[in-house]
């Protein structure tokens, strides 16, 4: 999913309290304790990544509002934030790209965010207007009509990807990812993919993914032996049904469970989920991919119950690298009892989500969701 730009401030919402209070038995259950502001280092064995996809503003990350939004993260035991910087590209069959330095906000917050004691996925994005609105297009439609303007795509967006690299390796980001879901990029020139891969290698040296689109394009991706690990950006689609029970969804997360489990054994890597998300809507196991339409009818319940699914399904699944939720915004003022988007802000699914991430607090000696297959974490 995209991420809209947020630019609003730091104030509160006017539903954060009574949300919050109605939260509070199920919360109980999970411990809420804050951990250490402790330098972290990189962890080369790849630990387990539990976290979030935090928005804001064109990848700035300047909001007033982050070190409330860091401390209410802490609370919710995420250990992981990805890092989202944009790349712009006017027309996705034209190879002009560009993006803006950032750095020393960038810099700041990722400081920030490791003195808070968690760790940081670099997740850099391509974005353009006709992403949005109808009749739009989307990154995996990117494509040239002639070798010398893929060549000069390749070239421009090298600049975006290494820029981020070098700031990755200069901040002591723990993963970086080298794209997502450029679908016809990946299947029309998989050499540029490569030559992308080791000249990043020359300026960072943390381990490296790309988060492939679902099923589709992670089953025919030809370089993941030059990567750590498997990235796969997941909405499946677990039931058909508007009100779908537990057994619906663990029914329906059993044949994409099989594949991310193939695709791990065959590659002999980790996969982690580096996008996953679902709308708090009736129905928001069908289509989950699809934003959620003005005038929609708010379902909290079903949301929350997508989530139980997802960890229930997968955590103790042997391949399994790391798992994130799209998304959650920067400025605190997103979600809420009557929010139908992805935000699990305000929302019951982020006691689950907490609940979840808490067995990893909580452990300790460390954690291992699965039976092993990802190293030490």
């Amino acid at each position: 999913m995209e991420a809209n730009p947020d630019n609003s401030g730091s104030a509160p919402p006017a539903w954060a309290g009574a949300i919050w209070a109605l939260m509070i038995p199920l919360s109980l259950a999970v411990s809420c304790g804050i951990r250490s502001g402790a330098e972290v280092r990189r962890d080369t064995t790849h630990p387990f990544q539990y976290g979030v996809s935090l928005s804001t503003h064109v990848g700035a990350y300047s909001n007033a509002g982050r070190p409330a939004t860091l401390r209410e993260l802490q609370r919710h035991h995420v250990g992981w934030i990805q890092v989202v910087p944009f790349a712009f590209q006017l027309d996705p069959k034209e190879p002009q790209i560009s993006f803006r330095d950032l750095t020393s906000t960038q810099v700041h917050f990722i400081d920030a965010v490791h003195k808070a004691g968690m760790h940081v996925m670099m997740k850099p994005h391509v974005w353009s207007s006709k992403f949005w609105g109808e009749n739009a297009s989307w990154r995996g439609e990117i494509a040239m009509g002639s070798d010398a303007d893929w060549n000069l795509w390749f070239q421009n967006y090298e600049k975006f990807i290494l820029h981020y690299a070098r700031l990755s390796e200069q901040t002591g980001v723990e993963v970086f990812t080298i794209g997502l879901e450029y679908v016809r990029a990946t299947r029309e020139r998989p050499g540029d993919w490569r030559k992308l891969i080791r000249k990043v290698r020359t300026v960072y040296s943390g381990p490296i993914t790309y988060a492939a689109h679902y099923l589709q394009e992670i089953e025919r991706i030809g370089f993941w032996d030059e990567l750590d690990f498997i990235g796969v950006i997941l909405y499946p689609e677990l039931s058909g049904k508007r009100d779908p029970t537990m057994a619906d969804l663990l029914e329906g997360w059993k044949p994409v469970k099989e594949t991310l489990r193939r695709i791990s054994e065959t590659h002999g890597k980790p996969v982690v989920v580096a996008e996953i998300g679902f709308n708090s809507i009736v129905g928001a196991a069908e289509k989950p991919w699809e934003w959620a339409r003005e005038g929609a009818r708010v379902d909290l319940e079903i949301q929350a119950r997508c989530y139980e699914a997802t960890f229930q399904a997968l955590w103790e699944e042997s391949w399994l690298g790391g798992i994130y939720f799209w998304k959650w915004r920067i400025s605190g003022k997103d979600g809420g009892p009557e929010n139908i988007h992805y935000t699990p802000q305000g929302k019951p699914a982020a006691l689950v989500m907490q609940k979840w991430f808490g067995k990893i607090v909580a452990a300790p000696d460390g954690f291992d969701p699965g039976s092993g297959g990802v190293g030490a974490r």
